[in-house]
């Protein structure tokens, strides 16, 4: 895979994108507006802040394989997430920095995935607030990594399984 990096004072609105590997990142501000599909490893990197708004998917038809966001990255979902097979999202691989995922109010964030620890840690800050809805939906025990802050004013739906938040943050949250 390549790199595409989107270095612009503008922000940059896409409608779609596929990613089947390499990095997308730089310092300009990405909104994709309908589907965002990865489906290699791939990695979200740089200060630009990235939003999506339709479904993403993270589903790599690999064993065990990731989507890092590093080097300062910011996600905020505002649609529909899903992390799905036996996949996760990496904070901090291989870069580290400060990097965080927003779940929006009025959002979903789905750990759908096999892996024991969908959201995992590698080095560096690492932030997970949820202000939407955040649900397990796999049997199985499975883990947010103690290395990531989790703040939560939304709600966490355990759907299957169990999870475990093994990291600091703040809680206002609602869980069922």
């Amino acid at each position: 895979g390549g790199a595409l990096n989107f270095n612009t004072a503008e922000p940059v609105i896409l409608p779609s994108v596929v990613m089947s590997g390499g990095t997308l990142g730089g310092t300009g501000d990405v909104t994709v507006t309908g589907a965002f599909d990865v489906t290699g490893h791939g990695i979200l990197s740089g200060p630009g802040v990235f939003t999506t708004r339709g479904a993403s998917t993270v589903n790599i038809p690999n064993s065990q394989t990731l989507l890092s966001i590093t080097g300062g990255k910011t996600w905020v979902n505002e649609g529909e997430l899903t992390i799905a097979g036996d996949d996760s999202i990496y904070f901090g691989y291989t870069s580290g920095g400060t990097n965080t995922l927003t779940n929006a109010a009025g959002a979903t964030l789905n750990l759908s995935s096999t892996n024991a620890t969908p959201l995992n840690f590698y080095t560096g800050t690492a932030v997970l607030t949820n202000a939407g809805t955040l649900s397990l939906t796999v049997p199985g025990a499975h883990a947010i990594h103690g290395g990531i802050a989790f703040h939560n004013t939304g709600t966490v739906n355990v759907d299957a399984g169990t999870l475990s938040i093994d990291g600091g943050g703040t809680d206002t949250g609602l869980y069922a």
